[in-house]
């Protein structure tokens, strides 16, 4: 089989090979699945060199994952496969023993127990579906049910997190949870840990998208985060079987997956070449919105949402922000929000605001606190979406 026998053969497939960047935009509907070959894909898809774009092409070729693994290695070159990757899928020893293989993939250690979906499962994410590059499966620990959410809000950036990062991205996760909507990051520390924990305090679900095998080893000091995401009745997901470690390579793919997930994207602090940018620039790619909270121009680490303002990216100075950004109001939200007074000073000045509009100078006088702490107080309750500024007054927003 030649290239041409094959670009032949996926185009009356329904497969696109975009010219640009070598993806494939797949009709999955048209690519052979069966039950029985579950394990199969499991295993093809572990294999190095056999990504999203390779694995349904393979499949497409060959009628199932199972005749990829067991065809020699003249049919795999002629496919059109690098000797070595060829050489890596003659070499796969699980499929000898395939459903051992895939019940170990399953059940990699005590307590973890996962799901692995292809694109023909209902619980696949219809959002990655129409996605040029998607996944040709994920592996899930957790809910699986909750990756079909329209409510899903990611939340990325730097690991090297500020006091002033730490301090919004707390707010904007705390805001969306107690509306009901699901916050996913990814497993690193820095904003997508203080998201996720953010969340998870004020009782929301959370998703968490990791860039290795879903095993404590590979979790490291990530683990005990992803078991309280799951016990919390979130989900962990990936796209590497449970041999594979996170190294820099699998970052980038981890990140399409963070923003193919949700309804839109928020920057809280990145430096302008921060990782986190290869998530909002997926987003975009995707068609999703991306937001980016402004921040001091004297702080390297404010360099990456800012250059993103500049360049279209939805200014983010409050969580009505992100829900307007990813039009995620009104009838849009199944949960009502009741937002509680983290204090004294919170609850006093929504005391206040509950029938009029006040300007700072009317609360400092009303109030008798400093001017300074009715300013923080504002603030954080702007950041929250609880209150709003329209020209010099305040005013409480309704619940």
């Amino acid at each position: 089989m030649t290239i041409e026998d094959l670009k032949k053969k996926i185009k009356k497939l329904g497969l696109t090979i975009d010219g640009e960047n070598g993806r494939v935009l797949v009709e999955w509907k048209k690519v052979p699945f069966a039950e029985t070959d579950r394990p199969y894909w499991a295993g093809l898809s572990s294999i190095d060199g056999v990504g999203p774009n390779a694995l349904p092409l393979l499949v497409s070729c060959f009628g199932s994952a199972k005749n990829v693994l067991f065809a020699d290695k003249e049919l795999l070159t002629q496919a059109g496969i690098p000797v070595n990757v060829a050489a890596r899928i003659i070499g796969f020893s699980g499929k000898n023993d395939i459903n051992k293989w895939f019940d170990k993939a399953l059940n990699p250690e005590p307590n973890i127990n996962l799901s692995f979906l292809t694109p023909k499962d209902k619980d696949f994410p219809e959002r990655l579906l129409s996605m040029s590059g998607a996944p040709s499966h994920l592996w899930v620990w957790g809910d699986k049910t909750i990756l079909n959410q329209k409510r899903i809000v990611a939340i990325v950036g730097t690991r090297k997190i500020t006091p002033y990062g730490r301090s919004v991205t707390e707010i904007l996760a705390e805001g969306l949870a107690i509306r009901g909507l699901i916050v996913i990051s990814g497993l690193m520390y820095g904003v997508d840990e203080v998201a996720q924990r953010a969340a998870l305090k004020n009782k929301g679900i959370v998703i968490g998208v990791w860039a290795g095998g879903i095993t404590r080893k590979s979790f490291g000091s990530r683990a005990r985060l992803a078991y309280e995401i799951v016990s919390n009745n979130g989900a962990v997901v990936s796209e590497f079987s449970f041999e594979k470690f996170p190294f820099k390579g699998t970052f980038p793919a981890r990140n399409r997956i963070v923003s193919g997930l949700s309804a839109g994207v928020v920057i809280t602090e990145a430096a302008a070449k921060s990782g986190s940018l290869i998530t909002a620039d997926c987003a975009l790619d995707q068609g999703k919105p991306v937001g980016a909270v402004p921040g001091p121009i004297t702080s390297p680490l404010s360099e990456g949402p800012n250059e993103l303002l500049k360049n279209g990216a939805t200014p983010t100075t409050n969580v009505m922000d992100i829900l307007n950004m990813c039009g995620l109001t009104g009838k849009n939200l199944d949960k009502t929000f009741q937002y509680i007074p983290k204090n004294d000073n919170e609850k006093l000045i929504l005391k206040l605001l509950a029938d009029q509009n006040l300007t700072v100078d009317d609360l400092v006088r009303v109030s008798s606190f400093p001017i300074s702490e009715i300013s923080e107080t504002l603030t954080s309750l702007e950041l929250s979406g609880v209150v709003e500024q329209v020209g010099e007054e305040w005013r409480k927003l309704a619940n």
